[in-house]
């Protein structure tokens, strides 16, 4: 059973912080189960796209994997597993993983138009496939 924060309110002296869930509904936990297994797919083929760089300190290739663990960890989150707990730590990981896109995206636009200046060929065709991609992931 899933569960979203509803309210929060602060108590007394100690401050503790209590919080009001309620729960969604079965139709709205098969649609985020289904967009888990697409973030499960996701970080497959992120993976094996970035195991075959051989430069580990490349920009692309840093942001990369760090989506996929950011991807991997939403998806333990619909399987019960993993370190996020509650929805709402799931919601601020997605926060964090669109920035971490946006970034993403920034860099890659910064790489293809450098490559650009050589003319167009499959490499200047696959970065803007990728590109189309990752401006998917952010909306």
């Amino acid at each position: 059973m899933w569960c979203v924060p509803n309210k929060l309110m602060t108590l007394g002296r100690n401050r503790g912080i209590i919080v009001t869930y309620f729960v969604l509904s079965s139709q709205e936990q098969a649609k985020i189960a289904k967009l888990g297994l697409e973030m499960k797919l996701i970080t497959t083929e992120t993976d094996a796209e970035a195991d075959k760089w051989e430069e580990p300190d490349n920009a692309v290739v840093k942001r990369a994997k760090n989506m996929s663990s950011m991807a991997f960890s939403m998806y333990l989150f619909t399987r019960g597993e993993g370190p996020l707990r509650t929805t709402q730590h799931l919601f601020v990981q997605a926060h964090f993983f669109a920035q971490e896109g946006s970034k993403l995206y920034s860099t890659i636009q910064h790489f293809a138009q450098r490559v650009s200046l050589f003319g167009p060929g499959p490499v200047r065709r696959n970065e803007i496939s990728f590109m189309a991609r990752c401006k998917e992931v952010l909306l």
